[in-house]
């Protein structure tokens, strides 16, 4: 299994997960394969490059040429093992397209050239060819596959349709079906004799065709398009001359149901390897899997059997079997209201001996989908296996929350804690809620289910405590920001209710909301998804007042910076609301608000290069930094004031973490390149695949202090250096760096930090994290003692 955050491995048929990442630099994962003679020989592609592993991933050695390069596509020849096929690929997702950019082959920046890589010893050494030179500004490469029987290999890509004679040395372009040219999947039956590919008209039509295998192989394939509807069990004959949906066009299905496709092409294709076997009832027939592009986040998955006792089928019978709303799909895992996202599926191996079960992974966990289950596919066949409900002792009577690293919950921008309750902030799901310390969480509880996306928390140590939330709607970084909500923690359960606070937006929060309490709202023109206006109404960080527990600031991305005195009394709507803070032009990175330690009254706040400090009324420039000020920490140990401030250097990429232990006037680099590089850092650091001027490595943030530590988080939205531990203790000119990473599952595999904070469990003190890609991960410091 794989995900953003790394490789996992089950060895109890999906009941438990270990994280494969001691070895594995390069944590943004997105192509695995096994050797079929040698399972425990696995070959793993990634944004950087690829991997091959001799011991079921427990070790990892890079694949020297493949450095640089986006890898997903990977094949390794059914009938020789030593013939291993790779091809380039960046499967929908944007940001991944940055990295191409430093390929030399890329002339175009971020265009995939038709670039293959083939090795004929097992993976020791690999050879560049490629399947078209000609056509270097189409983008992407869908499915790669081996037909042994017809001795050929084909590459389905954005360029067309490709075959190979000699395993991917030299290749040949297929005729495509009338009308189309884009190969969007390919796949060809057990016994060699039926092809089906999806082929694609532009970036929006797709279709679903047929071929015999032998004449595909001789390059003179005859194409039958088999993408008709499923005709239902009554028959439905206007249901039958329907085809599959194409982009902005509506369907009603076998079922009943109606279906508009967002705006998808049709994508990748599974056979069953049963397929044609007549001991599994499938005799002369061939059942396949298909799935969609997942540009929109609203994926699905579809069926279709198909009869070949005639030779190449005439028609297909396809139906959507998962897919968002509760209806097919998330019927015992907790999904995400803003899409699904089907990434990979597949038959389930004839030897599980479950012949009509179905595997795939959603985009928060692994899935077992039965369907020889009464009701399916709407109802009664799903089986979750990364993910494990929690109904009791959970401290959410009456509730399923969900455990397995808080199901897969990504992008956390902050978190908060109080006694056995713990929250996240999430850009992609708005928030998530714990109250058995964070071992299980549920996302069902929102204030509103317009709220799919929050930035901050705080929890304010009042009696009783409250807990503020940041909320926005819509995904990621297209998100409308929509003001605060608030509860008071009385239970310290799901008995305490939400309710909304300051800002908001009137058609979302209620029409009371507009600019309440004292808090701006974003412009009524500026509220569309990635309008750039309204970044600057996100709330990026809070702090709580370390002297007076009813005080809270809030600083948005470029609004400024406001102050409530008395948050427990605006929440019962008897107290004053927020007022801004007259500090001037202030831009603020991500959950960088401290409050003194100290002092009542008193902020830490950077803007730029520089770190302010807010003390009764009036503002001071305390330090201005060689790069931008992207974190801030402030602790006391004993009668000692420490700060922690982390920067980059836009000019050459340098990013640097510098300590002061006399109130700011005197500074010092405690962490750096060359003193990563000392304490000790995975060996791909130092390779082509990450070159010093890499924007986004690393990134050092999320920090946190605890006595004379801190403690420093190292890697990117994609990456993990580690986790590294500054000691303090003969003060800051000499300070001493360890790497304290591990190899457990609480302690290494996460992405980038937002927040770091020290939390005390049973008089253990705690490191927490809030993960770009991991969720909400600790490990304990009794080590550090």
């Amino acid at each position: 299994m794989s995900d953003m955050e790394g490789l996992y491995r089950s060895d109890d048929g999906g009941e438990s997960y270990r994280l494969l990442a001691a070895d594995l630099p390069q944590l943004n994962v997105f192509g695995l394969t096994s050797d079929p003679q040698n399972p425990d020989k696995l070959f793993l592609g990634t944004h950087r490059m690829a991997l091959v592993s001799e011991d079921a991933g427990e070790s990892w050695r890079a694949i020297e040429e493949t450095l640089t390069y986006p890898i997903q596509l990977i094949q390794v020849n059914p009938q020789d093992s030593s013939h291993v096929v790779m091809a380039l690929s960046s499967p929908d997702i944007v940001d991944l397209n940055d990295m191409p950019k430093r390929v030399p082959e890329y002339p175009h920046g971020d265009a995939h050239p038709g670039l293959v890589f083939v090795s004929r010893d097992g993976g020791k050494s690999f050879t560049q060819y490629f399947y078209d030179r000609e056509h270097e500004k189409a983008q992407n490469a869908w499915q790669l596959e081996f037909d042994s029987d017809n001795r050929r290999l084909y590459i389905a890509t954005e360029r067309g349709l490709y075959a190979s004679a000699d395993g991917g040395e030299s290749w040949e372009a297929i005729i495509a079906p009338d009308g189309f040219s884009a190969a969007l999947g390919i796949d060809v039956s057990p016994d060699g004799e039926t092809a089906f590919a999806i082929f694609a008209r532009d970036k929006q039509i797709s279709s679903v065709f047929a071929a015999d295998a032998q004449a595909l192989a001789a390059g003179t394939p005859q194409w039958n398009r088999v993408d008709h509807l499923y005709p239902g069990p009554e028959g439905d004959p206007e249901l039958a001359q329907q085809r599959l949906a194409q982009p902005g066009e509506t369907r009603k299905e076998y079922d009943g149901e109606s279906y508009t496709n967002p705006g998808q092409r049709y994508a990748r294709l599974k056979i069953d390897p049963r397929s044609g076997k007549a001991e599994f009832g499938l005799d002369a027939k061939v059942r396949l899997l298909m799935g969609k592009t997942m540009k929109h986040h609203n994926s699905s998955l579809f069926y279709s059997e198909f009869d070949v006792s005639d030779g190449v089928p005439q028609r297909g019978s396809w139906q959507r079997i998962y897919y968002e709303g509760g209806r097919k799909g998330w019927e015992t895992s907790q999904g995400s209201d803003n899409y699904i996202q089907v990434d990979s599926f597949d038959f389930v191996p004839p030897s599980w001996q479950r012949d009509n079960a179905i595997i795939l992974e959603n985009g928060h966990g692994i899935s077992l989908l039965d369907m020889g289950a009464e009701g399916f596919p709407k109802t009664g066949g799903e089986t979750v296996l990364y993910q494990t409900a929690v109904r009791e002792g959970n401290g959410a009577q009456g509730h399923v929350t969900w455990r397995n690293r808080g199901f897969v919950n990504t992008y956390n921008g902050d978190f908060a804690t109080s006694q056995n309750y713990f929250v996240a902030a999430l850009s992609d799901q708005g928030l998530h809620e714990s109250w058995d310390h964070g071992r299980s969480w549920i996302r069902d509880l929102r204030p509103s289910p317009k709220i799919t996306a929050s930035k901050s928390v705080e929890i304010l140590q009042t009696e009783p405590p409250v807990v503020v939330l940041g909320t926005g709607y819509g995904y990621g970084a297209g998100d409308i920001p929509m003001g605060l909500w608030a509860k008071s923690l009385v239970h310290h359960s799901p008995e305490d209710q939400w309710k909304h606070l300051a800002g908001g937006i009137a058609d979302w929060t209620g029409p009371e909301s507009e600019n309440a309490n004292g808090l701006p709202s974003v412009p009524d023109h500026a509220r569309v998804p990635m309008n750039e206006e309204a970044w600057g109404y996100r709330i990026w960080a809070m702090a709580a007042d370390t002297q007076v527990p009813e005080r809270l600031f809030v600083g948005f991305k470029s609004e400024g910076i406001y102050v409530c005195d008395n948050v427990p009394a605006l929440l019962s709507g008897e107290g004053d609301g927020f007022r801004k803070m007259d500090l001037g032009p202030v831009e603020l990175p991500k959950t960088s608000l401290v409050a003194h330690p100290l002092r009542g009254n008193a902020l830490f706040y950077p803007t730029g290069n520089s770190l302010y400090l807010y003390s009764d009324g009036e503002s001071r420039e305390v330090h201005r930094f060689t790069g931008l000020v992207e974190d801030v920490n402030a602790w006391v140990d004993g009668d000692v004031l420490h700060l922690a401030v982390a920067a980059v250097n836009p000019e050459d990429a340098s990013h640097n973490v510098y300590v002061s232990s006399d109130g700011g006037e005197q500074w010092h680099t405690v962490l750096d390149r060359a003193g990563l590089r000392e304490a000790g850092v995975p060996g791909f650091f130092e390779t082509s695949a990450y070159p010093r001027g890499d924007p986004l490595m690393p990134f050092m943030g999320g920090l946190a202090g605890y006595q004379d530590w801190l403690i420093i988080p190292v890697g990117s939205i994609r990456n993990n250096l580690g986790i590294f531990a500054v000691y303090l203790g003969q003060g800051a000119e000499q300070a001493s760096v360890f790497n304290i990473t591990g190899k457990g599952a609480n302690r290494h595999g996460y992405t980038r930090v937002n927040e770091g904070e020290v939390r005390w469990l049973d008089g253990v003190p705690w490191i927490v994290h809030s993960t770009r890609g991991a969720g909400v991960v600790a490990a304990s410091l009794e080590s550090l003692q």
